[in-house]
């Protein structure tokens, strides 16, 4: 695991394991008065001598209008990691990743991480300190 790639420098443990399903599902109960950021990492590192590809469609809050949507083709031994954004006003109800129909693997995953945008209302910064530059 040493020379992979991965911008994200995510452990060892998390890139040995993983949860497998047809589908995956985590409900939520996130405010819809923030605005959130959605961390998903994947890393297939189990061995199979066809090559198999996973195809995973990943969709958050599942709301006629307010939905996140993803389509993501995983390959072995290759990191993979997605940042959903979920704007002020969606909230953030459910996440759900299923295993597409046509391919034979189940959906996987390996971590998930969820950020809130902290709104920083007031500056240390003031309005004449760049006028002297």
């Amino acid at each position: 695991m040493d020379k992979l790639v991965d911008p994200y420098k995510l452990p060892a443990e998390v890139l040995s394991s993983a949860v497998e399903a047809k589908s995956l599902e985590f409900t939520l109960n996130y405010a819809m008065d923030s605005e959130y950021y959605v961390y998903l990492h994947f890393f297939d590192f189990k061995d199979r001598t066809n090559k198999q590809k996973r195809r995973l469609n990943i969709v958050i809050n599942d709301f006629d209008d307010n939905n996140v949507k993803q389509i993501l083709t995983l390959s072995y031994w290759k990191p993979h990691s997605i940042i959903l954004p979920i704007k002020h006003g969606m909230g953030l109800r459910k996440i759900l990743i299923e295993a597409d129909t046509d391919y034979e693997l189940p959906a996987m995953l390996n971590a998930l991480e969820i950020y809130r945008v902290v709104p920083q209302s007031d500056s240390s910064t003031q309005q004449e300190d760049g006028r002297f530059l």
